[in-house]
């Protein structure tokens, strides 16, 4: 069932719960210490989109706005959350470049993320409308990752493509600097 990172975050719940029944003399050990996480093996293979549908991306992007969403986002090289939170403030469309505040991890807080000069148009769009967000709702709130994803789903199946995921996107750009040489340090 569940994926590793869950495993281990729920033995860590136990193992607290079970210290604070210790400290509160409900129990006299801490059974979550016997727990076995098993082995750390990833419930799917990472699978970054093809060129082919890349350019399917591209060659359907007038019908459906989020398509543009879709293709900001892969080349961006951000994570979902991230490319959610982007604000107003945080873009410079002169120098083509948006700054990511808020990350998983603190090496991505604050780093600066160059916009493809193909995605340009699609930045200017979005930040005609009336919201502090970048990707928002019909009424300008930010939009919600679940109301996202969704959207990507139908996307996907429309499509029939499957094993791709939002977070493909940034395994997908990943991918193809790799490719090309970029060294990742």
């Amino acid at each position: 069932g569940n994926s590793f990172s869950m495993r281990k975050r729920m033995k860590l719940f136990f193992s607290q719960l079970f210290q604070w029944a210790i400290a509160h003399e409900l129990c006299n050990y801490n059974l979550a210490l016997n727990v076995k996480l098993g082995k750390n093996e990833s419930d799917f293979h990472r699978k970054p989109f093809t060129l082919q549908q890349i350019a399917t991306l591209f060659a359907h992007v007038d019908e459906d706005p989020f398509i543009e969403e879709i293709l900001m986002l892969l080349f961006s090289g951000c994570r979902i959350r991230e490319f959610l939170n982007i604000k107003r403030e945080d873009i410079h469309m002169d120098q083509r470049y948006f700054i990511v505040t808020q990350s998983k991890t603190n090496a991505g807080r604050n780093r600066l993320v160059p916009i493809h000069k193909k995605m340009m148009k699609y930045y200017r769009k979005r930040l005609r409308a009336k919201s502090d967000f970048l990707i928002h709702d019909a009424r300008g709130r930010q939009m919600e990752y679940e109301v996202w994803s969704k959207k990507f789903k139908n996307v996907m199946n429309r499509f029939g493509w499957t094993g791709l995921f939002c977070h493909s996107t940034r395994h997908t750009l990943i991918s193809m600097l790799y490719s090309a040489g970029v060294n990742p340090a």
